[in-house]
């Protein structure tokens, strides 16, 4: 069973914008690519589909998101590997769709 603080942060955290860092962000497209397991896996978690929305805001690009991203990560209980969380790099590119 896939385990990810990542997605139970958003999960716990539904009011705040919780991003993933750029290291982080090429397992979530793969899990997502397994489209049946990850809605599956979101109804178990979260009761609903997580969408993955890829937006550069300036609450991204200050770092401010990630600040409250790391703590939240904590929070879930699960282990998190700061290997893949330290560079504090948000994922979202500053126009996505270009």
């Amino acid at each position: 069973m896939p385990r990810s603080s990542g997605l139970k942060a958003v999960t716990d955290n539904p009011a705040i914008r919780i991003v993933p860092d750029i290291s982080v962000d090429p397992g979530w497209h793969a899990f997502i690519e397994h489209t049946i397991e990850y809605a599956e896996f979101c109804d178990r978690i979260a009761g609903r589909f997580l969408h993955h929305v890829p937006i550069m805001i300036e609450d991204i690009s200050s770092g401010a998101a990630m600040a409250r991203t790391i703590p939240a990560l904590h929070a879930t209980g699960y282990p998190v590997d700061m290997e893949f969380w330290d560079t504090g790099e948000s994922c979202c590119p500053p126009q996505p769709c270009v």
